[in-house]
């Protein structure tokens, strides 16, 4: 019910900070970067790529997927994207997804999932569309500790892009025991936690 109750105090423009211990990886912002690593993992994810094409890296709408999906009778959904992006030029979300996820599956293997992941970030500007989203401060914020947490895994050792896919499937499993990042909630603010961690 996190989801709810942030989006009714973000509305009312009460300001609030989420305890740890409560859904981190259950996050939508930490769902569609799964997504993003699931399809650049395996090109033939048409659930993964769909579910990044929708989400605020791309922003196509359930008609722009619907016709990028028609624009083919046949092959995976990244296929149809290629095609439709080539046959309808004048859309331009697409051809900036297309061109992103054409550069990311390029690099893969090539520099850290970090660097990979960052780069994303930048060339797509979802942070800054974060930033216009109520609650955004938390999701850009949850962006940020996640890119952490992957470059520790880095730096402890050898960390690939499916490892990076095979923790985060582990971890929404786990999803209660870590909690978001923290925000410092100025002046009085409404806490979110478990009933354990209060």
């Amino acid at each position: 019910n996190l989801r709810y109750y942030e989006s009714v105090l973000a509305e009312k423009g009460i300001p609030y900070s989420v305890e740890k211990g409560v859904g981190f990886f259950q996050r939508q912002e930490i769902m569609d970067i799964g997504n993003l690593v699931n399809f650049l993992g395996n090109q033939m994810d048409d659930i993964a790529l769909y579910g990044v094409l929708r989400s605020p890296y791309f922003g196509l709408s359930d008609a722009d997927l619907l016709r990028v999906a028609r624009s083919s009778t046949y092959g995976s959904l990244f296929s149809k994207l290629k095609r439709f992006s080539s046959e309808c030029p004048v859309e331009i979300r697409a051809r900036k997804a297309l061109a992103v996820l054409s550069g990311s599956l390029q690099r893969c293997g090539a520099v850290p999932v970090s660097e990979l992941l960052n780069d994303v970030l930048q060339e797509t500007g979802v942070l800054g569309v974060y930033s216009g989203m109520p609650g955004g401060r938390q999701a850009i914020a949850n962006v940020e500790r996640l890119l952490e947490m992957v470059r520790t895994r880095e730096q402890e050792g050898f960390f690939t892009l499916f490892d990076l896919k095979d923790w985060l499937a582990l971890s929404v499993d786990d999803a209660d025991k870590e909690g978001q990042a923290q925000l410092e909630a100025s002046g009085d603010a409404v806490r979110i936690m478990t009933v354990h961690a209060s």
